[in-house]
C-alpha cells in the first residue's frame, strides 16, 4: 500500500504542494467577510487605498504618514479599481483585497514545499513543512487580513529560494533575482530591507577564497545587486525613484520611530518578551518544536564549520541561508519593544523547513538503528500535535467570528 502511494506521488508530485494550498485557504477563507465594510486594525492599508478611491484623499501622496511602503497598496488600489469599476461595493472590495492576501499566504505555502525540496527534503517530510506552516496558526489567522506581512513573507521566501539556488548552481543570475526580491520584501514592509544582508553573506561565503584576487569582482556585484534592491524597491515604490529626497528625508523619521513604539508601555526588550508572545503566536507544540528544531540544526551547523571530521547534516550549507533568514528577522526584536504576534509571520516559512529537516533526520536516526517502536511514538506524537494544533486553529476563528 504505502509502494503504491509512493509511486502515486512521485508521477503527480505537484499534487502535494496543491494541497498545502487548498490546506491553507480552508482554514483562512471562512470568516474573511467579518465586520466589513468595517474594518479591523491590520486592514488599515484598505482604508487608506479605499479612501483615495474616493477621492478623500491622493493616493500615497496625503496619508496621515509613512508608516508602509506602496507596493500592497498599489496591488489593493488595482483591487479596488476592478471592483468599483464592476459595479461592487466597498463590502466586496475589502473581501477581496483579504481574499487576496489569504491567496498570498497560500502561494508561500506552495514555495514552502519546493524550498524544503532544493534542500533535498524527500516529498514526505517537504509536505510536512507545509503542513506545519498551516497549523502553526499564526500566519493563516492574519491572511484574512489585507495587510503588508503577507506580501513581506512571499518575497523573503523568494529572496530565500533564489539563494539556494545560487548556491547549488553559482549562477550569478540567481543572486540577483535574490537582490530583485529584497527590494520587493522592503517595498511590501520596510523590515523587509534587512534582508539584503541575506544575499551579501552568501555571496561574500561562496566567494571567500576569491576576496583577495578578484576584490573588484565582489565590489561589482554586490553594486549592482544593491541597484537591483533598489530596482526592486523602486518598482513597488515609485516615489523611492521619482522623488528621492522628497521621499527618503520623510521615510526616514518614520523609520527612527519604529522601535519606539509602545515605549512606556513598561514591555521588555525582545531578548527577553519575544519568547512568550511567540509562543502564544503558533502554540505550544508548533512553539518547542521550533526551537528545538532551529537549536539542533544551528548546533549541526557550527559543529560541521568548526570540526570538518563531523558527520555532514544534509546540504548543511544551504540550511545555513535558512539560519541566516530567522537570525536576520530577528536581530530587531531583540532590542526592541515593539513586538506583536503577527510580526512573526517572516519567521515561519523557515522555522517550518527546519522542523521538518530535524523530524526527518529523527527518523533516520531511529531507522538506522532499528528503533521501530520509537519511529511509532514519534508518529504518534506529531499526530496529536498537529491535530492540537489545528484544533486551536479552529478554536481560535470561533473566538474571534463568534
Amino acid at each position: 500500500m504505502q509502494n503504491k502511494i509512493n509511486k502515486f506521488f512521485t508521477k503527480y508530485e505537484f499534487i502535494l504542494p496543491i494541497i498545502i494550498f487548498i490546506f491553507f485557504l480552508g482554514v483562512s477563507l471562512p470568516g474573511v467577510q467579518w465586520g466589513a465594510p468595517a474594518l479591523w486594525n491590520p486592514d488599515e492599508l484598505v482604508w487608506r487605498v479605499s479612501s483615495a478611491l474616493r477621492g478623500e484623499l491622493i493616493f500615497d501622496e496625503t496619508e496621515p504618514d509613512w508608516n508602509y511602503p506602496s507596493l500592497p497598496k498599489y496591488v489593493m488600489y488595482a483591487i479596488g479599481w476592478l471592483v468599483f469599476k464592476a459595479g461592487f461595493s466597498e463590502f466586496a472590495f475589502i473581501v477581496s483585497a483579504r481574499v487576496f492576501s489569504a491567496v498570498l499566504g497560500a502561494l508561500s505555502g506552495v514555495l514552502i514545499y519546493y524550498l524544503a525540496r532544493h534542500i533535498n527534503l524527500n516529498k514526505r517530510f517537504s509536505f510536512l513543512a507545509g503542513i506545519f506552516y498551516v497549523v502553526s496558526g499564526i500566519v493563516a489567522e492574519n491572511a484574512r487580513y489585507a495587510h503588508n506581512d503577507l506580501y513581506l513573507q512571499l518575497f523573503a521566501i523568494l529572496c530565500v529560494f533564489f539563494a539556494i539556488k545560487y548556491q547549488r548552481t553559482e549562477k550569478i543570475t540567481w543572486l540577483y533575482y535574490s537582490f530583485f526580491s529584497v527590494g520587493l520584501a522592503a517595498s511590501s514592509k520596510y523590515t523587509g530591507g534587512s534582508l539584503i544582508l541575506l544575499p551579501v553573506c552568501v555571496f561574500i561565503f561562496l566567494q571567500w577564497h576569491e576576496i583577495r584576487a578578484g576584490w573588484v569582482y565582489v565590489i561589482k556585484t554586490l553594486f549592482l545587486g544593491g541597484l537591483i534592491s533598489f530596482l526592486g524597491y523602486s518598482l513597488g515604490t515609485p516615489k523611492a525613484f521619482l522623488s528621492p529626497i522628497y521621499y527618503f528625508s520623510s521615510v526616514i523619521p518614520a523609520l527612527r520611530n519604529y522601535p519606539q513604539y509602545g515605549f512606556n508601555s513598561g514591555s521588555p526588550i525582545g531578548l527577553i518578551g519575544q519568547w512568550a508572545v511567540f509562543e502564544d503566536a503558533v502554540g505550544i507544540f508548533s512553539y518547542w518544536l521550533f526551537i528545538v528544531s532551529f537549536a539542533w540544526v544551528l548546533t549541526r551547523f557550527v559543529l560541521w564549520k568548526l570540526l570538518p571530521t563531523q558527520q555532514k547534516l544534509a546540504n548543511t550549507q544551504l540550511t545555513g541561508v535558512l539560519l541566516l533568514a530567522i537570525i536576520i528577522f530577528d536581530l530587531p526584536f531583540l532590542i526592541s519593544i515593539n513586538y506583536i504576534p503577527r510580526y512573526f509571520i517572516p519567521f515561519i516559512p523557515f522555522l517550518t523547513i527546519l522542523a521538518a529537516l530535524f523530524i526527518s533526520e529523527v527518523f533516520q536516526f531511529m531507522r538506522r538503528n532499528n528503533f521501530r517502536f520509537a519511529n511509532f511514538f514519534i508518529s504518534l506524537v506529531l499526530g496529536i500535535g498537529i491535530f492540537y494544533s489545528v484544533l486551536r486553529l479552529v478554536s481560535i476563528f470561533f473566538v474571534v467570528y463568534e
